[in-house]
């Protein structure tokens, strides 16, 4: 334990020391995974697919701010669906105006967030979401979080349109506009993950801001159990089919992650939990202040000394 301790006190000190450099690449790399995230679940224009696009539009988001990110997915995303159809794109376009106004006008640094959530969904960890939003940016964030689960389910029924328009021949009608709208209306999948969704933060973020001891923790163990509960309760319900171990799995690996998550984002000692008391001339003060643990390597030099012969 106590050599992660050093290492993680050592990694953050080395990112402190080198954040010009470091935030740049790190945009950079998560420009790279979020490209190639959204071409796999659109993946319908030749053109957003090229290497060297994605190389450059990841270049730019580390140029520009966190809100950017959206802006430059929300177009990429615009840019595969006008490749599969113009009706799909002129829907995706409006509920796009309609969810930025809504969360990207008010939260513009949450662009991330939206993205993040598609990406975990792919990535087969989307129960991460919820726990990392609440560890990150609290309540504030469910909007943007949302935002990101109707992209993802929207991919799901864009891919059902190219199915459908390959299959159909060309005297038959098939409006994709209507179509995407029914699917999304009709999900019960898709209601029943943004519920839960929302369920969990609350829970989570609640716990996670009470004093008590180990209460990070406790957040991501009730998170993991809310969430497991609620869509195994509400896939029964709804009539909804539910993989029981996929669900299970997939929370219990959310779990970890949040803790590796929150022992980067910080460690206390609870042992050393002080209670301290003062005023002012208007209020008086009662302060729970808990040290957070840093250790620091020794640097012990070992001189063997030799008696004279």
């Amino acid at each position: 334990m106590m050599s992660l301790l050093i290492f993680k006190d050592k990694l953050r000190e080395f990112c402190h020391k080198n954040d010009t450099v470091l935030v740049p690449v790190a945009k950079f790399v998560f420009g790279l995974i979020l490209f190639f995230s959204l071409n796999k679940l659109f993946g319908y224009s030749s053109l957003a697919n090229n290497i060297v696009i994605v190389l450059g539009l990841s270049l730019l988001c580390a140029l520009f701010s966190q809100g950017f990110f959206a802006l430059v997915s929300g177009l990429v995303i615009l840019l595969h669906l006008t490749s599969l159809s113009l009706d799909t794109a002129l829907l995706f376009l409006i509920l796009y105006v309609f969810l930025y106004v809504l969360c990207l006008r008010f939260t513009p640094n949450y662009g991330y967030i939206i993205v993040l959530t598609a990406a975990l969904f792919l990535f087969k960890v989307p129960y991460l979401v919820p726990i990392v939003v609440g560890m990150t940016v609290g309540l504030s964030g469910v909007f943007a979080m949302i935002t990101g689960i109707v992209i993802y389910y929207f991919s799901l029924a864009a891919k059902d349109v190219s199915v459908l328009l390959s299959t159909k021949s060309g005297d038959e009608t098939f409006q994709p506009f209507s179509y995407i709208i029914t699917e999304l209306m009709e999900n019960k999948e898709f209601f029943l993950t943004v519920i839960t969704f929302c369920v969990v933060l609350a829970v989570f973020y609640f716990i996670y801001r009470l004093s008590m001891s180990y209460s990070w923790y406790i957040a991501i163990a009730a998170a993991i159990v809310v969430s497991v509960l609620l869509f195994l309760i509400g896939g029964t319900v709804l009539d909804t089919k539910i993989m029981i171990g996929s669900v299970l799995l997939g929370n219990i690996l959310a779990g970890l992650l949040a803790v590796v998550v929150q022992f980067f984002k910080g460690v206390v000692d609870y042992s050393r939990t002080e209670l301290v008391q003062f005023e002012d001339d208007d209020y008086y003060y009662y302060v729970k202040a808990v040290p957070k643990i840093k250790v620091s390597e020794e640097n012990i030099n070992i001189k063997k000394i030799q008696a004279r012969k």
